[in-house]
C-alpha cells in the first residue's frame, strides 16, 4: 500500500492506494475499507484543512469530493474541455483528452487553509494558484528544483492575518513580491532545511 494520508479532522480516516488502480478509505482507523477507482493510480490525496468533507485525488487527473470520498468529481483537466479518454500501451494506460492546452503533470497540491476555493499546485515545475477550486490557473513562478509537497502556513502580523503568493526576483536572499491579483508586501528567501520557505508557503524539492 501507498501514500497513507491521513485526515487533519479526523484520525480515524485515512487514505491510501495500492500498485494497481484502487485506492481505499477508512473511517474507522482501519478496521474497515472501502475501495474507489478513479481508472488510475494515485500519485497523492490532500485534504481541505478548513472542511473535513472536501478531500483531492490526483491520478488521471485532479479529483474533488464534497462528501468525505463518497463521490468524485473532476477539478483538473477543466471537464468542460474534456473530449474523451485515451488509452495506449501494453497495460491499457489511460489519460484525458482535452481540447485545452495541457499545463502537464501536477506533482503538488495545497489547499489555502483561509480560503477552500484558493488552491497551489506544482505543474511541471511551475508553481500554479487557482481562486475557483481548480477550473482555472495562473502560473506564478518557476522553481528550479520542481516540488513534491506544498505546506500552507497563516501568518500573523499583530492582529491582522497574511497569507499571499509570492514570487522571487533572481538571486538568494532577494526581495519577494505579491503577485499580480494578490495583497502586496514582502518577505526575504529562506531556505530551512530542504524546505524552501516562500512568504508563508514551503515548496519541498522533488525527489
Amino acid at each position: 500500500m501507498y501514500y497513507p494520508t491521513i485526515s487533519p479532522h479526523d484520525s480515524a480516516r485515512v487514505l491510501l492506494r495500492c500498485d494497481m488502480t484502487g485506492a481505499y478509505i477508512t473511517e474507522d482507523a482501519g478496521a474497515s475499507w472501502r475501495m474507489f477507482n478513479l481508472r488510475t493510480t494515485t500519485s497523492f490525496f490532500v485534504f481541505d484543512p478548513a472542511d473535513p468533507q472536501v478531500i483531492y485525488d490526483y491520478g488521471l487527473g485532479l479529483w474533488r469530493s464534497a462528501d468525505a470520498g463518497k463521490t468524485w468529481s473532476l477539478v483538473y483537466p477543466n471537464p468542460a474541455t474534456v473530449m474523451g479518454i485515451k488509452v495506449a500501451g501494453d497495460h491499457g494506460e489511460e489519460s484525458i483528452v482535452s481540447n485545452a492546452p495541457p499545463l502537464g503533470i501536477m506533482t503538488a497540491l495545497a489547499v489555502d487553509p483561509e480560503d477552500s476555493d484558493v488552491l497551489y499546485a506544482v505543474i511541471n515545475n511551475v508553481l500554479y494558484i487557482s481562486t475557483d477550486r481548480g477550473s482555472h490557473w495562473i502560473a506564478s513562478n518557476r522553481l528550479t528544483d520542481g516540488g513534491s509537497k506544498i505546506r500552507t502556513v497563516a501568518l500573523r502580523h499583530g492582529a491582522q492575518r497574511h497569507r499571499g503568493l509570492h514570487r522571487c526576483s533572481v538571486g538568494l536572499s532577494r526581495q519577494w513580491r505579491c503577485a499580480s491579483g494578490l495583497r502586496h508586501r514582502r518577505s526575504n528567501l529562506h531556505f530551512r532545511g530542504r524546505w524552501q520557505h516562500v512568504a508563508g508557503y514551503r515548496i519541498a524539492p522533488r525527489q
